[in-house]
């Protein structure tokens, strides 16, 4: 029910208020004082904690000009800083673009031309002549955040993003521009990445993607189930023959690129790890695992 409430975690905050309201009350029906000393300790210190919490969303409701809540969690956008527009998940940057004509169809944050991702995109296209594929790139994304990958595509590319929250896609298209922006056919399919691919394998439907995106891990909470070897087989199975599998695994807490070289090793594919440092506020640190049986690829990344 509080999600259709509330916008973030009010009813938290009023449990506490609740809990000291209730403490309160038992203190002023407590006559034997050296216990009462004890309650009051007690309340002025869950107001202390109440005021703490409510303080802390009160700083991010005024920095956040639009908030929305689902299933899935509690998303701010902010103007943080002037120069972006940023979604924020948690704790997590999920997302930036400046608002400013000459500056919307920059891509940013994890994904800017700098960083793995950038540079090894550059790179397969700049090795396609000497392949035999298409030019234009079909390619797939687990995770769509604000569609900033979308930046990164060219005319005549194609784009198929598996987003398993409705509102990142309802955000991503009413406060961002990537998508409208971009030159490349796109294409949202809402549930969860995994059984989305399931299901399209099990009716015959091979993607054939050149370049396959796995980007759904930088949250506090990581779907592990999108990094077992089932799902890397699952992956593969849609993926070119001279594709390439990208995850990005910036994460504060944990290691996940060693993870993805042993999947990557386990099934038979040579890997490349590409951690770069952000430069500047649209540019955020990034670390990304690049797996696939192009060799000529990744020699060429070695270089």
């Amino acid at each position: 029910m509080a999600p259709w409430v509330f916008d973030d975690l009010f009813e938290y905050h009023l449990g506490l208020f609740a809990a000291c309201l209730l403490a309160g009350f038992v203190v002023l029906r407590d006559n034997q004082s050296h216990k009462r000393w004890k309650w009051i300790r007690a309340v002025m210190l869950l107001l202390a904690i109440a005021g703490g919490l409510a303080g802390d969303i009160h700083l991010k409701q005024n920095k956040a000009f639009a908030s929305s809540r689902s299933f899935f969690g509690i998303t701010h956008i902010l103007h943080n800083p002037p120069a972006l527009r940023v979604v924020q998940h948690g704790r997590m940057i999920h997302g930036a673009q400046s608002p400013r004509v000459n500056g919307r169809k920059i891509p940013t944050s994890y994904y800017e031309r700098n960083s793995g991702l950038g540079i090894v995109l550059a790179e397969y296209r700049r090795l396609q002549n000497d392949q035999p594929i298409n030019k234009p790139l079909r390619i797939g994304v687990v995770g769509l955040g604000v569609g900033t990958i979308a930046a990164l595509a060219q005319s005549g590319d194609s784009l198929r993003f598996y987003e398993i929250d409705s509102d990142v896609e309802r955000i991503a298209r009413e406060y961002f521009s990537f998508i409208d922006d971009s030159a490349a056919s796109i294409d949202v399919v809402l549930g969860d990445a995994r059984i989305m691919l399931d299901h399209e394998a099990q009716k015959g439907v091979f993607q054939n993607f050149y370049i396959l995106i796995i980007d759904a891990f930088n949250s506090d909470a990581v779907p592990m189930h999108l990094l077992t070897r089932e799902p890397m087989r699952l992956y593969d199975a849609h993926l070119n023959p001279h594709g390439l599998l990208a995850f990005q695994v910036s994460n504060i807490h944990l290691n996940l690129g060693a993870v993805v070289q042993g999947l990557a090793a386990d099934a038979g594919q040579q890997a490349i790890r590409l951690s770069t440092l952000g430069s500047d506020p649209i540019a955020l640190s990034s670390d990304w695992v690049f797996a696939t049986r192009n060799s000529q690829l990744l020699e060429s990344e070695a270089r």
